[in-house]
């Protein structure tokens, strides 16, 4: 399962149930091009104004409950994060 952070809340979501993959496409309202949001944090417009609709998958600015939100703690690897070694082996090298 492909796995990103939230640019805004900084959970950690599934490419295929936020708003991933067409971040560098698709602007949505109220943030920069090129941001990674979760299902929760993805508004339901996008910043030309069009409405995002829900999908079979997800509903805008609401958690899609396949798996619990949960802040990114830096010990799993993730499409835009790196994992921070220290973390995993307790700040010894």
């Amino acid at each position: 399962m492909g796995l990103f952070v939230c640019d805004n809340c900084e959970c950690v979501d599934n490419t295929a149930l936020g708003h991933f993959w067409a971040k560098n496409i698709v602007q949505m309202k109220g943030f920069e091009l090129g941001t990674a949001l979760c299902s929760e944090c993805t508004p339901d417009e996008f910043a030309n104004g069009e409405k995002h609709e829900a999908d079979i998958l997800t509903t805008p600015g609401k958690w899609h409950g396949r798996f619990p939100k949960e802040k990114w703690d830096g010990k799993i690897d993730v499409m835009n994060r790196k994992i921070n070694p220290e973390l995993l082996t307790g700040g010894k090298a």
